[in-house]
């Protein structure tokens, strides 16, 4: 297939260019970021299957649809993370108000019952969360939600707040159990302790956590994974996502292993996150896909999982929707 030009950057701020300009680009186009975000207009999902958009397990109503509150991440794990090649490290952000008019128009438009909000770091402005929720409340929007975030932007007070106004569901980074290990790979560690905390009062209010592990990081070994695995369960939460470390191009840690010469693929059907693409110093192709086989296995087909989650798994699935 081909293409006359590739926008670099975000969508949007490189169709306000061309409209600008008045011509089409050619090649590679930095489009650059969108500055104030209010401007653009919400999503048109008119042509789409909405009324078959679901978000089950995590949210047990649909239609769900998704919305974005902020752009961009400051955090220095974008040094592996390929999410700021689009968006960037400068954190942008809706007003309140437009926010919560997209709600209303999706309700309203579109009959939705749930909302997925992508940000990369939802909380990341604690004030502005409060603000956000006291607004949802006071509009009676009547919603279920869930975001993503760091549980290090988490308290047990914005956690109930948030749950009142419609939270049931986190996105959250653990990565590894190691702090050296994620050292190494410019993950700023969160305090065990505080972690062990907000997931814990989370499934004491009814909020459900998808915690996402990568397995394989440059300095991991074989028992730093093991422990990993190990800490995914004893934190035992509805969703554990398990993939392995991988140097998505565009990123500093590409970079890196290039210039090395450890590059094993550069087909890009291969950086799937589940497939080992660069020559590890501790362990190979096959321990690394063993490692992963063994960590789903072991995580999902466990007692203490099955006694705690499928329970509320089987009535919502299956017992709810006769109610």
């Amino acid at each position: 297939s081909q293409a006359d030009f590739v926008i670099k950057g975000e969508a949007e701020a490189g169709v306000l260019k061309i409209i600008s300009s008045g011509q089409l680009p050619k090649g590679v186009f930095d489009a650059g970021l969108v500055e104030k975000l209010d401007v653009l207009p919400y999503p048109d999902w008119s042509l789409l299957p909405v009324k078959k958009y679901s978000y089950f397990p995590a949210l047990n109503k649909k239609p769900v649809l998704t919305m974005l509150s902020s752009r961009g991440c400051p955090y220095s794990c974008s040094y592996y993370c390929p999410y700021t090649i689009q968006a960037g490290n400068l954190w942008r952000t809706r007003s309140v108000a437009n926010v919560v008019d997209e709600m209303e128009y999706l309700i309203r438009r579109y009959g939705v019952k749930a909302i997925d909000f992508r940000d990369a770091v939802f909380t990341l402005d604690r004030e502005r969360i409060i603000k956000l929720s006291h607004e949802i409340i006071n509009r009676k929007i009547e919603v279920i939600w869930s975001c993503e975030t760091r549980l290090d932007r988490l308290d047990k007070e914005l956690i109930e707040l948030m749950h009142w106004a419609g939270l049931r569901h986190l996105n959250v980074g653990v990565e590894s159990f190691d702090p050296a290990v994620l050292k190494q790979s410019s993950r700023l560690p969160i305090e065990a302790k505080h972690q062990e905390e907000i997931i814990g009062y989370c499934h004491s209010l009814g909020v459900s956590l998808a915690t996402f592990y990568i397995l394989g990081l440059e300095a991991d070994t074989r028992e730093t994974i093991l422990k990993t695995i190990a800490y995914a369960k004893k934190l035992n939460t509805l969703v554990a996502q398990f993939t392995v470390s991988t140097p998505y191009p565009g990123t500093r840690f590409f970079e890196k292993i290039k210039s090395e010469n450890r590059l094993l693929s550069q087909n890009l059907t291969d950086y799937d996150a589940y497939t080992p693409v660069y020559r590890h110093d501790n362990l190979n192709s096959a321990e690394l896909l063993g490692l992963k086989e063994k960590a789903f296995v072991s995580y999902y087909f466990r007692p203490r999982y099955l006694f705690k989650h499928m329970p509320k798994y089987f009535f919502e699935k299956f017992l709810k929707p006769l109610l």
